[in-house]
């Protein structure tokens, strides 16, 4: 996945269905489908990648309720983790160095 540039994980079809990009598949799937493995894939394009991209919530209604409330909290969240993504790179780095510097420790 790393690489790809502005690649639309979540959107919202002119029909107003939400949809993710499975990238198994390599093609975009009703929400409501959606697994912990995709959201996991997801949120890793979140911080991996730069042109990362998905459709506004505000931008179009959608119809299926179910759906509706899928993309409303997955968008949410994802926004809070773009948000916090240099903080949350920052934290996995100093924990890695961490345990670096204990296992260099240990063997020295």
């Amino acid at each position: 996945m790393k690489g790809e540039q502005d690649m639309t994980y979540l959107k919202i079809d002119n029909s107003g269905k939400a949809l993710f990009y499975e990238t198994n598949k390599e093609q975009y799937i009703s929400i409501v489908e959606i697994t912990v493995d995709d959201i996991y894939k997801i949120l890793d394009a979140v911080i991996e990648e730069e042109g990362f991209c998905m459709s506004d919530f505000q931008e179009r209604e959608i119809v299926n309720p179910a759906e509706k409330i899928i993309y409303q909290h997955l968008y949410q969240q994802i926004e809070r983790v773009k948000a916090e993504k240099t903080d949350i790179i920052d934290r996995i780095e100093q924990k890695f160095k961490e345990a670096e510097d204990k296992y260099l420790n240990i063997i020295n």
